[in-house]
């Protein structure tokens, strides 16, 4: 199930950038469980640049959240394009989420990537982008 580990790394990825925005440290996740995940491909070609949507339903101060989240496809190869559902979206599902209260002891503060590294990531929550 690939395809809900990268829709739950895009909430995790949001959760982090909203920590960070407010000053607070980063905490660890858990995803607890989802519901009505409906797949649309059966697999992702290689070479295939992927994007997670991650709009939250509900959310409490206790670190609990419900998301409603989409993985689409934004482009790939030519020759293999015809493989992919021609409106881009992959997979789509509910997820429950908590954050626990402590901090990671392996989550280091973020850096920029070398130059080597091609790092592209794009986090949606509602009408905020972070890239």
């Amino acid at each position: 199930m690939a395809y809900m580990e990268l829709m739950a790394q895009g909430i995790g990825a949001f959760a982090g950038i909203e920590a960070l925005k407010a000053g607070e440290p980063v905490r660890l996740g858990f995803l607890l469980g989802t519901r009505k995940l409906d797949l649309f491909a059966d697999s992702v070609p290689v070479g295939t640049e992927l994007e997670v949507r991650a709009h939250v339903s509900i959310q409490d101060l206790g670190g609990m959240g419900v998301f409603d989240c989409e993985l689409r496809w934004t482009d790939a190869p030519e020759d293999v394009k015809h493989l992919l559902p021609p409106d881009g979206l992959l997979a789509k599902s509910f997820f429950k989420c908590v954050q626990s209260e402590r901090r990671s002891n392996h989550l280091k503060p973020f850096t920029r990537p070398s130059e080597k590294t091609k790092i592209q990531t794009a986090c949606r929550y509602s009408e905020k982008t972070y890239e």
